[in-house]
Order: structure tokens, then sequence, then C-alpha cells
């Protein structure tokens, strides 16, 4: 059983992600994904493969959508799991996760476009690169511009964060092989 979420809430996400397994969820509109989900839980927001859900006590609750949802929020945890020290600083903290979906940290300070934000994130980027992991949507791709729904500060509101690493390329060995 999951540390955050309840049983009932655990089975009603089982049922969803059987369904989109199976292909009986097909494709629709978020609000009918999200009543079909039945969570009781506001949304915190909604992207192309997946369903975020504000799950109270400073978390957020990330559904698949779509099955390559499930896909995104396995990417995640496998980032998160076998990240180094000095890269998982740069990752959303993961507090609990099943397949289909994960818990993180709510992360609420929007990066404002400014010179050290985008320093930093070229920054980080280039860290993971150099561990030969590509973490793609973090920039634009016709202005090559911060995406700034998939990046928040912390909490000091001095460091970036990235928040949706899903869209991951490992280019060369595993993380931390360099």
């Amino acid at each position: 059983m999951s540390i955050v979420l309840t049983e009932a809430d655990e089975e009603r996400i089982r049922a969803w992600i059987e369904a989109l397994e199976s292909d009986r969820a097909g494709s629709i509109a978020n609000e009918e994904a999200i009543a079909r989900i039945g969570l009781p839980y506001p949304i915190a927001g909604a992207g192309k493969h997946r369903i975020v859900f504000d799950a109270g006590e400073g978390l957020v609750l990330k559904v698949a959508k779509v099955p390559k949802g499930v896909a995104c929020n396995g990417n995640e945890v496998w980032l998160y799991d076998r990240s180094p020290p000095e890269l998982r600083r740069h990752l959303c903290d993961i507090v609990d996760f099943g397949y289909g979906w994960v818990v993180m940290k709510k992360m609420t300070a929007r990066v404002p476009f400014r010179d050290r934000y985008v320093e930093q994130l070229d920054r980080i980027c280039e860290e993971f690169l150099a561990a030969g992991i590509v973490i793609r949507d973090l920039y634009t791709r016709r202005r090559n511009r911060p995406r700034k729904k998939n990046i928040r500060l912390d909490e000091k509101r001095d460091k970036v964060v990235l928040i949706d690493y899903a869209n991951v390329h490992i280019a060369i060995g595993s993380p931390g092989e360099a």
C-alpha cells in the first residue's frame, strides 16, 4: 500500500490504468478522464500524457492520462532513483509511486525569465548531458526558451528544480556513468 494514497485511491488508479492498457479508455478529454479516474483531489494541471492532482500536504499526484503517461511516470521514477546525488538535487523529490502514478513534492514558485535562471537551467542540462542523459521538454522548440511549466524554483527561490523530467533519452551509459 502507498504511504500517501488510500487503498481506495490506489484501486481507482489501478482500474483506470487497466482501462487505458486494454484500450477501453481511448482518447478522451481531460475532464472526462478526471471524472473516470474519480479521485477526490482538486486538479493542479494536465498535460498531454498525465493529469496532476493536488494531493494536499505539499504533494502532487501525477496519474497517466494515456498509455504513454504510464511510461512517463516510470521514466521519472527511473531517473530519480538512479541519478547520483549531484544530479538528483535538480529533480523534484518523488515521495511515492506505483504503476501509472507518482507522488511528488509540490513546487509552486514559478521561474521568471531572468538570465541567472536561464543560465542555471543550461548548467543543469549540461550536467545531465555529461552523465549521458538528455531531458527533453525543458526548452521550447521554436524559441529555445525555458519551458516554464516544467521547472520551478526551490523554497528559497534561488535554485531551479525540474518538476517534469519524464521525457528522458539516455545518450550514453546510465546515470552516473560518463
